[in-house]
């Protein structure tokens, strides 16, 4: 475990090694949640390192070491698109882990597209106002695992989003330079989870990574963003990074690899 701040870090030598690890770590998160409150909210990504994560969880010998009837998981962010879509992030998850998981989870929260954007969005807060709050009534998830894009964007959260400023617990909008409309976890609702993680791999990520860490007040960067409200609101649980050395290359110093 290297400090980088307010964050913390674990690297890898490569994607297999990361994904084994941070699964391992996951696998840990949840039997404290599940001992302590009965359940582990999980908020969980798409992307590519995300598929690779699932598949290595959807592994028989890793199956029976999770309690899956006790975990509850949340699709952080989505486009607008069916399931059966290719570029559906739930249709991704449910085909490398859902369909493979031996009892399935207590429960699997995704913005229904189906239906359009208003009811996406009030049927995915029905399912967060069954969590617990906070004492501002927020939705408290156990854990957010987040991927990191080169312009410093996290879930569905883009540079000069509007759902930045967002008050809801989820938002919808419309992302120009995506030519596309998205859903999303807010960042009030992912910086108040009691853990929150990145999973970040690749040479094309390492400058997103560094800028992030080295300016967690940089309002321009969704993620540093969400690092300077984790650094107030929980500063004795930082944010956690999970990274291949190719993503951290760029950092002053990676320390030691797990």
């Amino acid at each position: 475990m290297t400090e980088a701040g307010p964050s913390r870090w674990h690297i890898a030598p490569d994607v297999d090694t990361l994904v084994a690890e941070l699964g391992e770590w996951l696998r840990q998160e949840a039997e404290a949640a599940i001992a302590a409150r009965g359940r582990f909210r999980w908020a969980v990504p798409g992307g590519s390192t995300p598929r690779r994560l699932y598949a290595w969880l959807a592994r028989p010998d890793q199956q029976s070491a999770w309690s899956w009837e006790q975990v509850e998981l949340f699709v952080g962010d989505e486009r607008d698109v069916l399931p059966t879509h290719p570029d559906s992030n739930y249709g991704m998850i449910a085909r490398t882990l859902l369909q493979h998981l031996v009892p399935p989870p207590a429960r699997v929260t995704r913005f229904v597209t189906e239906g359009g954007p208003a009811v996406a969005l009030a049927q995915y807060r029905a399912a967060l106002a069954r969590c617990p709050r906070d004492p501002d009534g927020w939705p408290i998830l156990d854990l957010v695992l987040l991927g990191l894009g080169q312009d410093g964007h996290c879930a569905s959260l883009f540079p000069q989003a509007p759902a930045l400023a967002s008050s809801d617990w989820v938002a919808g909008y419309w992302v120009d330079d995506r030519h596309g409309f998205r859903y999303t976890l807010t960042l009030s609702v992912l910086c108040r989870a009691r853990t929150v993680a990145f999973l970040v791999t690749g040479q094309d990520k390492a400058a997103a990574v560094a800028q992030v860490l080295a300016a967690p007040s940089d309002s321009s960067l969704p993620a540093a963003r969400l690092e300077a409200c984790r650094a107030v609101l929980s500063p004795a649980s930082p944010v956690v990074w999970f990274l291949d050395r190719p993503a951290a290359q760029a950092l002053p110093s990676t320390g030691p690899a797990l």
